[in-house]
Parts: C-alpha cells; structure tokens; sequence
C-alpha cells in the first residue's frame, strides 16, 4: 500500500550517494554501472578516482563529460571525490611537487639523560637532528622517579645555551633530562607524509587550487545543478599510526605549524616553551594535563578551521557541498594518529555530518569487540557511539538541516549481502543516518579484489536481482528521517576534552559517551551526543537544555578527570536553571590552569542506573513494559506525523510488549519493507495506569501500542494520519494446521547463466554449501514442488484428505482465512511464486510469506499448488579473492531448515 507519508528520495533530496569508482573504464562499463544505479532508486554518486591513471589530465575530464551527459539523459547528479585516492589531502601528489612547503610537519622530541651534578657538561644536538629538521627548543628537568615523571617546577628552557651544535649547560645535581625539540617532516603514517598539512590555512588553500579550482574552471556552469558538491575523505592528523593514540601516553611525533607556537603561548601558561616536554611525559604536579588539553585544543580548532572549515567555505561559495568524513572508529575521533582531534569541530566546515561503517558493525555484535583486517574493532562505540554521534552533529548545526551521512557496506568481502546490509541500515537509521553513501558501484572487471562487495559487479553478483528491494526500504526510512525534528530525552556530553587531560595513570582515563548512550538505548530512551562548544552557546529554559531544535530533560556527563572553569560555570547555571544534571563514574577532580576542582552539589550515578532513574522523574517519552536491550527506538516529527522507527537488532530472538509513547490520537505501524499500514492495537494511557502501559509508564498523555518484531526486523509506529486506511497485519496466530513440504527438484543456475537452470541430484532440504553438496556455489538455488489439493476446494479454499496427514489439511480453509508459507531457515534472499503469481521476496528472516489469494484460485482450476522458491547466496562461495572474507563467518547455501504450510 503506497502512502503519502513515505516515499523515495527525489533528485534534490537524494538520500544515497554511493562511490562509484573511475579507473579510467570503458564507456559501455561505466554506463552500465550508471543506468543499474539508477534502476534501483539511486539518484547520485560520488565520482571517485580509485585510482585514476589521468586524474586531474585529459582521460579524467573526458570521463567527467561523459558521466554528466549521462546524468543530463537519466536526471542524475554528481559529486566529486576530492583527491586521487583517498585519504584526502595530497591532491593526487601534485602538492609535494608542487608546493613541499604545504606538506605535513610534525614536532617531535629526543632526549639525553644525566645525573649532576655536572659543572662543563654539553650535549650533542645537532646530531640528533635529521635532514629537514629544525631545532625548535631544548629544555631541562630533574627527573623525580628514576624514570619519566618530571619536576614540573624545575623545568627550563636552555635554548640559549645552543651554540655551534651544542648545548652547553651546567647540570645541577640530580637526574636530569635533556629534551631536544624539533620540527620535523618525518611522521610515523608514511603514506600520508607528502600530505597538506591540515593546521596550515595555505597549505590547505594550495590543496583547493590544485583540486577544486580545477574543477570548477571545467564545470562551474554545472556547479550546483548536476554538480552538487565534494566529498572528503578520511583526511587526518596523520602525525602516527593508530586508532587509540592518546596524547601523553603514545610516544609520537605531534602535528605542527608555524602559528602553534603563537597559539599556545596565549594561554594562562604563559610562555609554553618549557612545558613542551610533558606533551609526551608526566609531571608530578599534574601539570601536563594543562599542557595537553591546551595543545590539543588548539591543533584540533586548526584542523576545523584550516581543513574542513575552508574547504566548506569553498564549497558553499561556489554553490556547492562539502560532504564526506573523518575517522572516527575506536575513539580515533577525540585523538591524534588517524583522528582530526574532535570530531565535532572537524564536523563544523561540512554540510552533512558523515561517518563510515566500513567493516566496522557485523550483524548481532552488539558488545565487546572483534577482529577484521583492519583493526580490533570496539562494538560498544561502532554500534552505539557512532552513528549517535553524526546524528547529533546534524541536529546542532543548522546548516547541516539534520542530514547525517553513512558511508556503508564496504571491505566486508563477497560476504557481506542484502542480509547484513538490511540490519547495519537498520542499525543507522535508529541512531539517526538518513543518507547513505553505499560502498561501492565498481565498473572494474570482476572479481575486483579492491574492498568488495561491489553490488553490481558487471552482472555477477547474484543478489544485485534483489537490490531494490533493499534500496526501496532504505529509501523510505531515509524520507522519514530526511530533514526532520529529532525529539529526545537526554543529552549526553561528548567526552575528547576531558579524554585530553588524562592525568595517567594517576588518575582513571575519561568515560567514553557511548556508554551512557548504550545504557539509554538499551532501555528505548534516545538522545544526543553534546559537544561543550556547543552547551557553552545553550540554554535552559524551564528546566530544558535548548539547543538547535532539541529540547533536553537531561544532561549526562561522563566521568571527565579535568574541566575548563568556563564549562563548570555553565553547568552551574544550567543547574540553578531547574535542568536536571547528571556525572556518571564520578566528579572531576582537576579545573585546567587552576587546579582542584570542587562540584559540590552535582549528582552522580552509575551509567547503568540513569534509565531508572529518570523513569522515576518521569522524564522518559517511550516505555516497554519490560526489559528488553535489542529493542531500539528513536522519535521524528515531520509534515506533522510523529514517527517512532522500532528496531529489533537481535537476530536470533523475536521481542514482544507494550511500547508506551508520548503521542496521542490514531496509531498505525508501518512496514517499510513492504511498504504497509497496519492498524495498531493501541489503548490510551489511564491515570490508574490499568491499561497496558507498563508499571513504570506514567499516567495519561501516553499512548500504549502493542509490538511484535522478529528478528531482523523494523516497523515505525506513526501517529497524526487520520485518512490511511488499513487492516491489522496479518499474524501466524490461530493457523493450528501445517503441512511440511519435504520433496523438492532442486535446480541451481549462477549470474552468468541465470535464469537458464541446471537440475541437480538433490531431492531435500539441506545446506548446499556442505562439502558433498555445492560448496563453491554462488548463484540461485531454485525449489519446485506439486502439493495436491485433493477434493472439491472452488472458492471455499483448499479441502483436506480427511485423515489430516495429506494435502494440506484436515479441515476447509476458510475462504477470507490467510495460508502462509514459512521457510525456517535460508541464505539468503528468498523470492516465492505460487501458481505463477509472485508471493513476494524477503531478504532476511523471517521468510513467512502468504499465499496470494490469486494463486489459491489458481489451484481450485488445477487441483495443485505449484511452489517456486528461489534462494540466492553471496559471492563469497565462488570468489574469495581479498583480504577481507577470511576474517567472517560464512553461511550456508539453500534452504537449510523447513518449508512449511500454516492455515485454519
């Protein structure tokens, strides 16, 4: 049932760009690629370069005029990668040759221990220095634990003392440490050494010229009408190589330009020479916490500012978007190494926040971590913090109108399919991602090794048949969630400024924010990740945090060591403004550049007890009537329907309640896969609270709607359409008689051959992909079988045998009754026919489908039910040529469980 509340993203609102690679291809590949995109809802892509052997020359621009002719004939728009080959930054090596004064520059330290005292001592600097290298500072400190804590007090800066290659300075008695400082082009990412460097505002106005100026000399008349933007991707600090390199306790060589000194040297420190040793050591006076909040302050604002800031800029000057993302996994978004600092700030230049789940979420994973090529993989940020925390960088910031952007599916392998793609969407979209960037449209030759699974593949992936079955539903959860109000309970503080002056290991290590927000979802409650630039902008108004469009019961502030004086002068006034403030894991113990830090007064809790407690001061808008952690629910308002988008995300276990909401009046569920309203079994909320609503649901203006998820499956709750007509959704319940159907012609055929079929020996259900079956088998596996429909069935449905143990049954169907076929267990997309007549498609369990009432008429003229159940794998049975697929479970081929026929 189509409606006007749900529909597929237009041209000016395209809800996917996926990459789509040039490798300077064919013209028939390349429009093949194009026009099976657009088969599939999908409107815009990303040009990306992977790489291309004439970027930014003839065969590059050549291939751009061809794609936009193309995007002219099929009404389809284009954004640019910004670079040759990801990540971005090095204006496909032209920088360096062009401009090496642009390129990255690090700061780095060396030292020379001694024990004074020692009256004539020297050290040799100079032969600490390599080619390239600058000598920015040497300073001195007596050592207070025979090994890397240092005597803040006695920290001095002897850069006087360097003459002719040495530094000459009378050791006084102790152990000291001699710290030679130095700038330095050699980072420790040497893939990234030739890049521009992000601190540097010319530097990174060099990258424009040589990338984006050239562009737009080409194609400005196009510039937002077919073009629509640029696309950044993964640019970074690139200073080391890593996910999790905490500033203080990673030795590495830390991001520099010129301005920094200038920068650091304004804070209440005053003259910050001396204390660039305990960038890298400890103190005994905790000083370094100063020291490091401090610099990581300052690059991350020029990472902001000088990168992404002006590319956006650009950007939007020239009528155009900035879109894409940074790293971000395993907290890389608050540190240095592949991270740009502060993931907010980074956000600020862009028009979309953006993110990327590439191999980063697996189906079921929902806590702990696992490994892949890339990383050891921490779930409780990936699955909880991620997405949350792009989602909340758009409903911040105006400018982004609420689009958070996923870049998605990539380097899982020929693995991944339709399947895992349904829940990681899923996954997004309960945590706010409206766009998808799909990772990626190859026009390559196959099998393309490259970060598969590609989704068309030049014809040989099996399931791209199935495509639109995915991309539809995708589309219709991105319209829900495509510029609208997000409506949460809680705010949850973002925790890098606190991560940045970890007093190690004297004190614990700041709180992450997913923790909090895992522990809030686990009990349906949404909210918003909240960076402190941004509270430090908000208000409260009756005892609601107000900032953007939300409106905040509460504010959760992660266990943080250290807090600017600025910061807790504002909480203080949030609090004396009646909001409702709340430290888990502890106060904070450390105010940077003043010292102790008394918050007397702040309440505090353990994260895992924020649910009940706010439950207790009725400050939850959604309640489940009973525990139930796989149950995820987030709140939008548009075109004045609320809609609440209710996700199971256990694939194994089916969840069942009452969801008690605050919106009233007519409640529908709608089925984004299938694109149906159904009645809801709705009760209003009483003052007695005898109706449903769960014993912590409070009393009147709430709403109590019975839900029934499967694994694997999604359904909003709706209210606000009066006009939609529907029938309650039809349930398995009450059907007490089945018929298993055991004898099967089975026939394969794969992508190369399809639909022309091979039959096979087989004649029952099993798992192909064993070794005695078809384990190298990628393509359909096609299920025929003949059920007799013995007796006189006409309209009144099909008649049994009358012993109940053949045809279908031992009593009439009754004719307005449903007959449903469940096939318990497949792999993976499942498409039915009965009679001839379609019975549907199913891309994850559960694969129930009912009988067409076309195909029952069918069989009361020829006496049999003729079933055709086609079930298609992934490539990874035939193609496993990456580096990626061993790292996966795989499934299995077939039908591996029962078929099976329910009916009155």
């Amino acid at each position: 049932m189509q409606t006007k509340q749900f529909h597929p993203g237009t041209q000016d609102k395209p809800y996917f760009i996926p990459l789509f690679w040039q490798k300077q291809n064919s013209r028939e590949a390349i429009e093949t690629e194009m026009r099976k995109m657009k088969a599939v809802g999908i409107n815009a892509f990303v040009a990306e370069p992977r790489p291309h052997p004439e970027y930014l020359e003839k065969g590059w621009w050549d291939d751009i005029d061809f794609m936009l002719e193309l995007c002219r004939e099929l009404d389809m728009y284009m954004y640019f990668f910004d670079d040759g080959l990801y990540p971005s930054g090095t204006a496909n090596g032209r920088l360096a040759q062009l401009y090496p004064e642009a390129t990255k520059r690090f700061i780095n330290e060396r030292h020379i221990d001694a024990a004074g005292p020692l009256p004539h001592a020297h050290f040799l600097v100079d032969d600490w220095m390599m080619p390239g290298e600058k000598l920015l500072a040497v300073v001195a400190c007596r050592r207070v634990d025979h090994d890397n804590t240092m005597a803040s007090d006695t920290l001095v800066d002897i850069t006087d003392h360097y003459r002719h290659g040495r530094v000459y300075w009378p050791v006084p008695e102790g152990e000291y440490r001699i710290f030679i400082i130095k700038e330095t082009p050699y980072g420790e990412e040497e893939h990234t050494r030739n890049y521009c460097n992000p601190l540097k505002r010319d530097a990174v106005r060099r990258y424009i010229d040589i990338v984006h100026e050239a562009h737009y000399a080409r194609y400005k008349d196009e510039f937002g009408r077919r073009i629509k933007g640029f696309f950044t991707d993964e640019p970074r600090f690139g200073n080391t190589i890593g996910y999790e390199r905490i500033i203080g306790l990673s030795p590495m060589p830390l991001p520099y330009s010129d301005e920094l000194p200038g920068l650091l040297g304004k804070s209440p420190l005053g003259d910050f020479t001396k204390y660039l040793p305990l960038l890298w050591f400890p103190d005994d006076k905790g000083v370094c916490r100063d020291v490091r909040y401090l610099y990581m302050d300052v690059v991350s604002r020029l990472f902001a500012e000088n990168f992404t800031g002006q590319l956006g800029d650009w950007c939007r000057d020239h009528n155009v978007e900035l879109i894409g993302h940074v790293v971000e996994e395993n907290g890389a978004h608050a540190r240095l190494g592949y991270g740009a600092g502060h993931y907010f700030r980074a956000m600020k230049g862009l028009d979309m926040s953006g993110i990327d789940v590439v191999c980063n979420m697996l189906p079921g994973h929902t806590e702990g971590r696992y490994s892949t090529m890339f990383n050891y993989f921490d779930v409780d940020f990936n699955l909880w913090g991620l997405p949350k925390m792009a989602a909340s960088a758009a409903h911040v910031d105006p400018k982004k109108k609420n689009r958070a952007l996923c870049e998605a599916f990539g380097a899982y392998g020929w693995s991944e399919g339709l399947k895992a793609m349904k829940w990681i969407t899923d996954a997004m979209a309960v945590r706010g991602i409206g766009i998808l960037t799909p990772h990626a449209f190859s026009p390559d030759s196959f099998p393309d090794a490259d970060c598969p699974p590609h989704f068309y593949a030049r014809g040989e992936n099996p399931q791209f048949r199935y495509f639109d079955k995915w991309s539809h539903y995708a589309l219709r959860l991105s319209d829900a969630i495509y510029e609208a109000d997000h409506i949460a309970d809680a705010a949850v503080l973002y925790h890098a400024e606190g991560e940045w002056g970890t007093y190690f290991p004297w004190s614990r290590l700041a709180e992450p924010f997913e923790k909090a927000v895992r522990a809030l979802a686990e009990n349906q409650i949404d909210c918003d990740v909240v960076a402190i630039d941004d509270l430090l902008e908000a208000k409260v108004e009756k005892g609601l945090l107000k900032l953007g469009r939300e409106a905040f019961k509460i504010l959760i502030i992660p266990y943080t060591p250290s807090v600017t004086r600025e910061f807790l002068t504002k909480l203080q006034e949030f609090k004396a403004g009646g909001l409702n403030i709340v430290f888990t894991g502890g106060l904070p113990e450390h105010i940077y550049f003043e010292g102790d830090c008394d918050c007397g007064g702040f309440e505090c809790a353990a994260a895992a007890d924020i649910p009940a407690l706010m439950r207790e001061r009725g400050l939850c808008s959604v309640y489940f009537d009973k525990p139930a952690k796989d149950l995820i629910v987030t709140h939008y308002a548009k075109d004045g329907i609320d809609r609440y988008l209710i996700v199971n995300q256990n694939v194994n276990a089916r969840i069942s309640g009452a969801l008690s909401v605050r919106s009233t009046g007519r409640a529908l569920l709608y089925d984004a896969m299938e694109d149906r309203f159904y009645e809801a079994a709705q009760t209003a909320c009483g003052e007695a609270r005898e109706d449903g609503c769960g014993d912590a649901s409070p009393a009147g203006g709430y709403t109590s709607v019975k839900i029934e998820l499967e694994p694997w499956e999604s359904v909003f709750l709706a209210f606000g359409d009066e006009a939609t007509a529907c029938e309650p959704k039809p349930t398995l319940c009450g059907l007490d008689r089945t018929l298993e159907i055991a004898d099967w012609k089975i026939s394969v055929a794969n992508s190369r051959d399809f639909p022309a079929f091979t039959e096979t020996p087989f004649r029952s259900l099993c798992d192909l992909s064993l070794p005695e079956y078809l384990p190298d088998f990628t393509g359909t596996v096609r299920y025929e079988a003949s059920v007799p429909v013995p007796g006189g069935i006409g309209l009144r449905g099909i008649e049994a045998d009358g012993n109940g143990s053949g045809g279908i049954g031992a009593d009439c169907i009754d004719p307005k009754g449903p007959v449903f076929m469940e096939i318990t267990e497949a792999f993976e997309a499942v498409d039915v026919a009965v009679n001839g007549i379609p019975a549907g498609v199913k891309i994850t369990p559960p694969y129930v489908f009912e009988i067409p009432a076309e195909a029952l008429e069918a069989a009361a003229t020829s006496g049999m039910l003729e079933i055709r159940i086609d079930v298609t794998n992934t490539v990874v049975k035939e193609s496993h040529n990456n580096v990626f697929d061993p790292f996966f479970a795989q499934d299995g081929t077939g039908i591996a469980g029962k078929v099976v026929l329910r009916f009155r």
